[in-house]
């Protein structure tokens, strides 16, 4: 039977194993304690056969260490980026109008001064009736004068002021005359840029032209088409992280132009070359990848390159050589860095 003694003996213990569960549960979740558990069955925390066992794990480890620290590798820096002919021009609109035709489509060629596109304006429309208008009454009226000075009558010839007047009228109806035509003579040169040439031989790269442009309203100075020289020389546009650009410029300052190797998104077996020209200067946002720097790298044409304009490439920038340690974990050793100088 369970006497009340007995009963408060075996509370006393229940309390004292409770505890002692749960240190052992709380033990057991500890980080790490799977290793321990294993090094203690394999018999590392023997005293005979720990010694050399962690001795050996050491040397492993230091070797581990020297390697990552001492073996040189690669050091190449990626991104992303796209060809472009290195000469492009594109064409803006003269004056505020609307686009009244479509000359071109995207892809076609074209000749250096050939029509692109034609704008009409209203405003110049108006002004050109304003001024036509303006004309016709001035040179009537220069004709009336001429009448009325070849018919005068004696009346007229005998008053000085009536001849003074009259000339004094000639000469104002002649300023106006020749304002009114000189007004429309830079009219017309006005007239004749609302005709968009091409200002070089190459290709249409703008797309779907005629959507985009066809009876849309225009400002003065908005870009409408870029033609560019698919012929001429290729540049590669290589948008690298912004937290990995003093890498490029680091390297460009010990070594000079740097060399580029790239395979198409089309064609990831085949690689080709390039060499850095230019490194911005200022840091773009792309909506994807966040701060950019833009690198600029001059093709090298070979055969079997697939040249197309706004091609997507993938593209790394070679900056020589660094321990492989830093090559690898770069990322995690440049962000300890960073914490550190918080």
């Amino acid at each position: 039977t369970w006497d009340a003694n007995r009963r408060a003996r075996t509370e006393l213990i229940a309390a004292q194993c409770a505890l002692a569960i749960n240190n052992a549960v709380a033990h057991r979740s500890l980080p790490l304690s799977s290793l321990g558990h294993l090094l203690e069955r394999m018999g590392w925390h023997s005293p005979r056969q720990s010694l050399p066992r962690w001795g050996a794990a050491m040397a492993a480890f230091i070797a581990i260490v020297a390697w990552l620290a001492l073996y040189p590798a690669d050091f190449r820096i990626t991104g992303r980026g796209e060809l472009q002919p290195a000469t492009q021009r594109d064409v803006f609109a003269t004056v505020r109008g609307v686009v009244d035709t479509i000359q071109v489509r995207h892809g076609d060629a074209v000749h250096l001064d050939e029509p692109l596109v034609t704008l009409r304006s209203p405003e110049l429309e108006r002004e050109r009736t304003r001024l036509e208008g303006q004309l016709r009454t001035t040179e009537q009226q220069v004709a009336d004068l001429a009448t009325l000075r070849a018919g005068s009558s004696r009346e007229f010839s005998s008053s000085p002021e009536n001849s003074v007047q009259l000339a004094a009228r000639e000469q104002e109806l002649t300023a106006v005359l020749q304002s009114v035509q000189d007004q429309l003579a830079a009219l017309k040169r006005y007239e004749a840029e609302l005709t968009l040439t091409s200002p070089l031989t190459g290709q249409v790269l703008t797309w779907n032209v005629e959507e985009l442009l066809e009876g849309r309203p225009v400002e003065a100075g908005q870009r409408l088409l870029t033609v560019a020289d698919v012929n001429g020389p290729w540049l590669l546009r290589i948008r690298i992280p912004d937290h990995d650009i003093r890498h490029v410029l680091d390297a460009s300052e010990e070594s000079g132009p740097l060399q580029v190797s790239f395979v198409m998104a089309t064609d990831v077996e085949t690689q080709y070359r390039g060499t850095v020209t230019d490194v911005a200067q200022i840091v773009d946002y792309d909506p994807l990848e966040g701060p950019v720097v833009v690198v600029t790298a001059k093709v090298e044409r070979t055969e079997g390159l697939d040249l197309r304009p706004g091609a997507t490439v993938y593209p790394y920038i070679e900056c020589g050589r660094r321990c492989i340690g830093y090559v690898w974990f770069r990322r995690l050793i440049d962000s300890t860095k960073s914490w550190l100088a918080l």
